[in-house]
C-alpha cells in the first residue's frame, strides 16, 4: 500500500469514527472520553516518556565511554563493560542513577 492510501484509509476511518460517535455522544459519554484521553496522557507523561529517557540515558552513557576510550582489543571490551555494568544499580525493580551523566557536547 502506498503512502497516499494509507492516508486515505487513516482518513476514512477517522471519518467514520466521528460519524458513529456524533450519533451516540452525549455529555456524559464525551466526559468520560476526555477523561479517558486525561488518564492516556498522564500514562505517557508520567510513566512511558520517563522510562524511555532513562533508557535514552544509559545508552548515551555507554557511547560516550566508547568515544572516550576507543578499545583497541577484545579486552578493553570488558572494561568499559564494567564500567557501564557500575554505572547503574538496581533498587527494588528500579534502575537508578549512581553518577549524573555528562551530556555529550557537539
Amino acid at each position: 500500500m502506498t503512502n497516499l492510501e494509507q492516508t486515505l484509509e487513516i482518513f476514512k476511518s477517522r471519518a467514520h469514527e466521528l460519524r458513529t460517535m456524533n450519533n451516540v455522544t452525549t455529555p456524559e459519554g464525551l466526559l468520560q472520553r476526555v477523561d479517558q484521553d486525561c488518564e492516556v496522557l498522564k500514562f505517557i507523561t508520567m510513566e512511558k516518556l520517563p522510562a524511555e529517557i532513562d533508557v535514552r540515558s544509559k545508552e548515551i552513557f555507554a557511547m560516550q565511554l566508547v568515544a572516550e576510550n576507543p578499545p583497541e582489543c577484545v579486552s578493553d571490551l570488558g572494561s568499559i563493560e564494567e564500567k557501564v555494568s557500575n554505572k547503574y544499580f538496581v533498587s527494588q525493580g528500579e534502575c537508578l542513577i549512581r553518577f549524573p551523566i555528562h551530556p555529550i557536547i557537539f
